[in-house]
């Protein structure tokens, strides 16, 4: 075999290991996000509610993990997705505010708005109010306020983001009014 044929081999054989790595990436990038409808979600997230919500239950912790891989997994580039996410946050903290025993939730679901600082412009005010509000000012993990840190760092993407969006284009408060 001269050196030309093993070349024209050698090309053939890469051609073959793509088009096989192209199939197979194909096939896993399906089989790990099984497309599924924000109604779908929306279904799903309402069926789990109660589990999140149930303080301090594995299995509720499990079933949140479920809806946030939907989210980021399937269509985290859905700005409909991501707003029901965030509303979705928003309302797992509202409902659990006062149990203390749901800090270390509360700055989880909180940390997750600063994934989507487009969809959480709507909640700046909420944002400040959360701020004020003295349970989660006192919220002391190792010492420090961490709450209130991570309810800040959203506050400052909002900022930011406000800032370089012309004002004709930026959302509206929510209307919930939280």
């Amino acid at each position: 075999m001269n050196m030309k044929q093993f070349f024209v081999f050698f090309l053939i054989g890469l051609g073959i290991l793509f088009l096989v790595y192209l199939a197979f990436n194909g096939h896993v990038r399906k089989s790990l996000s099984k497309q599924i409808s924000l109604s779908e979600w929306k279904a799903l997230r309402d069926k789990y509610r109660s589990e999140i919500l149930a303080s301090n239950s594995f299995k509720g912790e499990s079933r949140w993990n479920e809806l946030r891989r939907k989210v980021w997994l399937v269509d985290s580039h859905d700005k409909q997705f991501r707003d029901a996410w965030v509303d979705f946050q928003v309302e797992l903290v509202d409902k659990t505010v006062h149990d203390p025993t749901r800090t270390d939730h509360h700055e989880l679901w909180i940390q997750e708005m600063t994934h989507y600082p487009g969809s959480s412009m709507r909640y700046e005010e909420w944002v400040r109010k959360r701020l004020q509000d003295p349970i989660f000012s006192s919220s002391l993990i190792m010492g420090k306020p961490l709450i209130r840190e991570k309810l800040q760092y959203p506050l400052k993407q909002i900022t930011f983001s406000k800032s370089h969006i012309p004002p004709t284009t930026r959302p509206e408060t929510h209307p919930i009014g939280h």
